[in-house]
Order: structure tokens, then sequence, then C-alpha cells
């Protein structure tokens, strides 16, 4: 579907870039513009910058930059098309009707169609015939109709070929469904559903688009849980399980209760502790750990009795510490989560959740249930497996507080432990300076860049600048490729602006260029001045990289003995460099 450039310039005119932002980061006001943590890569120092003014972001460390529409595709990991419904959608904006063969036709949206219709699908089978024995399960766990609704939850039919054979008469193909993870082949070559005599669980993203499904078998049989592979719109190292519904209760209390099931997760949510996710696997990744910082400060993480993936689970937690979230965690003492909220009511899970202990303390009473802290032997396993936890903990007094607490507890010397912590290799708080992503912005020539920086911030010169210079001019073939664009659109009268041509700048010069405008103000500039000023400078450039060129092509001619052409050049290297003498004359005068 193709947005028209008056629709997108309509819905930047209404959203606030800073709105946006806020509802992803915590962001702080810094002089005329607002900083935060960049999103995008790790980092302890703020570089990641926002400007209300010039409606558009830019982070000096990893050199991600853009307008309002780039944020959200970034940080929601969406196409174009998806974060313009979603900005207009919040202001008012309608949109062109879809154009479903072109929807079709994009890289990715046949596959959330697909799972969508799944879903759909699915959720039809609960209601039907099919679906009598899943909704027995449901009602004998306690899950009420409208909590089912919510998730939209539903059965997957004992017949082989069921949604293949209804994903067909509505006109999906075979390749569609298999890039979906919705149909396998099998050793015979055939074609069968995935997912046969389940419940499902759709698996949405913070947008409420579903990306796949968890399927739980319903009678006895192996595996008893079966999920959908990774395909292009879903990786379950990237996801929270239950974010879609919980993300604003996260978000309003600023802590998130992290389960392992998806029972568990949708009994807490109904009984009334909603902040609630799952991760989806067995231990955090990083890119989890990020998603959550953007919501909660602290994760309080609730082990199932069985402990069977304790120790790998464990191992995942120290990625919050890293991203500097406090981490809790409870165990309960031998019920499931949805069987202990269900029997004992919210309110007690909730002061469980109060009584939950900080990770490193947590992790030293497991180890002093398995082994003996007492013997030297003990107390060196514990440093081994303690203090890289520690290490990772960004907070000076925490960690500080931690490594006494460990002392105490091991009857070592606090001394002896920091010197065992700084051994450890490249801890968070040690590094001098940050590594960050790398930087793929060459920047143009200074006078170049200046005069695209005044000509985007205030398009009224465009018309000035265009009787004077040429776009060709200029030495540098992108801020070429922007003049033209420019002089273009003036010429239509469609507005211009950083923020409206940021996909063209990001595409053309790279999001590096956003730091341009997020530096010293040029309103107490003399525009006119600057601008002669640059187009001297840039002219100027020309003249001067003719003359070198003039100067290789007159040694050849002498070399080659070519009288009638040498003259010719020479007269030509005079002319021009007369021309650079009137203008750094007129330079030196402006």
């Amino acid at each position: 579907m193709s947005i028209p450039q008056q629709t997108l310039d309509q819905i930047q005119e209404r959203v606030d870039i800073v709105e946006v932002v806020s509802a992803h980061l915590p962001l702080k006001r810094a002089g005329r513009n607002f900083r935060a943590l960049c999103p995008f890569h790790h980092e302890k120092t703020p570089s990641f910058m926002v400007s209300p003014d010039k409606q558009i972001f830019h982070c000096f460390g990893c050199g991600e930059g853009g307008d309002v529409f780039r944020f959200l595709m970034k940080v929601e990991r969406v196409e174009f098309l998806d974060a313009v419904r979603s900005l207009a959608e919040k202001v008012g904006v309608p949109l062109p009707k879809r154009d479903d063969a072109s929807e079709r036709s994009s890289e990715s949206g046949p596959l959330y169609e697909a799972n969508a219709l799944a879903r759909a699908y699915y959720r039809q089978c609960l209601l039907g015939k099919e679906g009598e024995t899943a909704r027995r399960y449901f009602t004998q766990r306690g899950l009420r109709e409208e909590t089912q609704s919510a998730f939209q939850l539903g059965v997957a039919p004992t017949a082989p070929t069921g949604f293949l054979t209804y994903a067909r008469t509505k006109g999906f193909s075979e390749n569609v469904l298999l890039r979906a993870g919705l149909v396998l082949k099998g050793e015979d070559g055939r074609l069968r559903d995935r997912f046969r005599h389940r419940l499902i669980f759709p698996i949405t993203n913070v947008k409420g688009r579903v990306l796949g499904f968890g399927g739980r078998i319903l009678d006895q049989g192996e595996p008893k849980y079966l999920n959908s592979p990774e395909t292009e719109i879903y990786s379950k190292g990237r996801e929270l399980y239950g974010l879609t519904l919980s993300g604003k209760w996260i978000r309003e209390k600023e802590v998130a209760i992290v389960v392992e099931g998806y029972m568990d997760l949708i009994t807490l949510f109904q009984e009334g502790v909603q902040p609630v996710v799952s991760p989806l696997g067995t231990s955090f990744t990083r890119e989890q750990a990020r998603l959550l910082k953007r919501y909660a400060s602290e994760v309080v993480v609730v082990f199932d009795p069985d402990q069977a993936g304790e120790a790998a689970s464990l191992r995942g937690l120290d990625l919050l510490l890293e991203e500097e979230l406090s981490v809790r965690v409870v165990t309960l003492p031998e019920v499931d989560p949805d069987d202990f909220v269900r029997e004992k009511g919210s309110e007690a899970f909730w002061k469980e959740v109060d009584r939950a202990k900080p990770l490193i303390p947590y992790r030293l009473d497991r180890l002093a249930s398995k082994i003996s802290l007492k013997t030297p032997e003990g107390k060196a396993k514990a440093c081994k497996e303690i203090l890289p936890s520690i290490a990772k903990i960004g907070n000076a007094v925490l960690r500080s507080e931690y490594v006494r607490e460990l002392g105490e507890r091991l009857s070592l010397k606090e001394g002896d432990l920091l010197s065992e912590l700084k051994k450890i290799k490249e801890p968070v708080w040690g590094r001098e300076k940050e590594t960050p992503a790398p930087r793929a912005y060459t920047p143009p020539p200074p006078a170049e860049a200046m005069l695209l920086r005044l000509l985007l911030i205030d398009e009224m010169w465009i018309p000035f600048v265009k009787e004077r210079l040429d776009a060709d001019e200029l030495s540098d073939g992108r801020t070429q490729k922007i003049l033209k664009t420019l002089y273009e659109r003036s010429e239509k009268g469609e507005k211009t602006g950083v923020a409206r041509l940021a996909k063209e700048l990001t595409e053309i010069l790279g999001g590096g260029f956003f730091s341009e405008f997020l530096g010293e103000s040029l309103d107490s500039l003399d525009k006119e001045k600057a601008l002669t000023d640059c187009i001297l400078k840039v002219k100027t450039t020309q003249k001067i990289q003719r003359l070198e060129q003039l100067e290789d092509e007159i040694r050849q001619a002498e070399r080659s003995k070519e009288e009638g052409r040498l003259k010719a050049l020479m007269k030509e290297f005079l002319a021009v460099k007369r021309g650079v003498g009137v203008t750094q004359k007129t330079e030196e005068r402006t």
C-alpha cells in the first residue's frame, strides 16, 4: 500500500516524537533536547538524543537516527507501513484503503496475515464441536471465558490437514504457510498441519500482531509442548509472552513478574497479578532484557517447584543485571504459580513478591543448600559462581554492598574479594570506554553539510540557493542528491524540513547526519551570509579540484608533445585560476 506524501506530512504535523519515544524510554531534559540511554546498543552513558524542535532522534554512540517513523520501526521491529498505521491511528489521520494485492506482495505481510488467519481458525475450533475437550480443560484449570477471549486461546483439531485446507480456500499459498511455520512437509513430501490435537496459545508482539504459536498436547503424548519455529517474523529470543496485555501494567508498577509457563501467566493475569510475562524459553536473552528495560526497573522471577531449568534461568538473569535492572527471586512452597494464586488469591501472591530475595543472596542460599560454605573448596566455588554476576552490576553502591555481604557469608576479607573481582575479564563497570556499535557515517564536506543543514531547518532559503548554485557543483554525490530533492520538492510546493526528508537522509547520508541538527542552534545566525559563504566555498572547492585535474592533463600533454591540446589546457587553467582568485577575495570580503 502506497501512502501519499501529504498524508505522511499530516501525521508528522500532529505527532510529537518526544511523546512517542517517552512511551518506550525514560527521557530527561538536556537543554532544548531530551536524552536517554540508547535502546539500539549497550551503553552506560546516555548518548541518545531527541529534538522536539526538529522532530528527530540521533544516537551519538551508534549513529542511528531519523524521524518518528524510523524510531518506531527500529524499537518495535516493524516495517514502515506498520509504523505509519500505528501513528496514524494515534493522531487520527485516515489512511487510504488497503490494497490487498500490494499488501500480500510485501516481504513479511503474508506471514502476519497467515498467522492472523490461523489464530481465528484455532479460536473458532475452540468455540465449536472440536473444542469440547479443550474447553473442559480450560474450565478445570479455572480460566473464565473472558480470559480465554482476551488471550485468544484456541485448539488445533486432530485432522492432519484441517488448517491447511482452510488456508488454501482463503487463497494462501503453500510457500507462505511453510514460511510461517504453520505447516510442515513430511518424509513422504506431503504437507500437514504443524499443530494437531493441541491447545493453542497465540504469541503476539507489543502491537498485538501474531508472530507464532505455542501448542500443548491435549492428552498424553510427546512432545508435551510444541512451538512455532524461528521464522522471518518470529524469534523466541526477541519476544516476551503476555507483554501485549501486561505492558501497561508493568509500566505502571515499574516491575515485571516473570513466570515460565503459558498457564501460569494467564491465571496470574486473570486473578489480578497483571504485570506478568514469560520469556518463551529456559533463560533470558539480551534482547529480552532490553525489551523489559523499556517497561520496568525491577524484575521478580518466580520459579516453579520443579527446578530442572533453574540453572539455565539463573545464568540468563545476569543479562538483566547488565542492563541495570534490579532482580529478585520468588520460590513458591511446592506449588505452581497458577495453583498458588487460585488456592490462596492474588493478595497472598503479592506478599510472596514482597518477600522475594535479591538475586545474589538467593544464589548464595542455593549454594549453601548444596555445598558447605565453610570449607576452602566451598568458598572458592561460591566466589567462582557469584563474583562474575556481581561484576556485571553497574551500580557501584549495590556492587559494593553485595561484595560486603559475600565476605560476611564466607568469612572472607572484603579487600581479597575486590582483588578477585578485578581479575574477572572486562567487568561492565571496569571499562574505561564503552565500545559502541560501528559508526557507518562518513560526513560530507563541512560547507555542503552546513548548506543542507540551513536549508533543512528553513525551507524559505531554497530558492535563494537555487538561483546561485547548481546541485551538480557539490563535490559529494550524496549531498548532490539531497539538494536536487530539495529543489524538486520546493518547485512542487511541497514541504521539506529535516523530519520530512528523514527517510531520504537516512538512505543517502546515513543516520549519523542527524547529529548536525542536535548541536549548536543556528537561530541567531545570519542565514543569508552563512548560505552565501557556503556557496562560495563550494564553488571555490570545485574550481580547485578542476585546477588539480588540469595540472595532471597538462603534464600528460607535455609528455606526449600535443601542442594544440597543451595550449587549450593552459588557457583554461589560467581562466580557472583567475576565477579562484576572485572567489577567494570575495570570501575574504564577506
